[in-house]
């Protein structure tokens, strides 16, 4: 399951093999996703 595009993947791939500061933010986003989808169920 996935929140983006594939493009989208691309780019977050690319800034987790910089380790910049969008990977950082990509990953905070990413780790809430689930979150957010099990909220949507309760």
């Amino acid at each position: 399951m996935t929140y983006c595009s594939h493009e989208d993947l691309v780019r977050i791939n690319q800034d987790r093999l910089e380790s910049n500061h969008r990977w950082q933010v990509e990953k905070k986003q990413f780790a809430d996703f689930p979150v957010h989808v099990k909220e949507m169920w309760s």
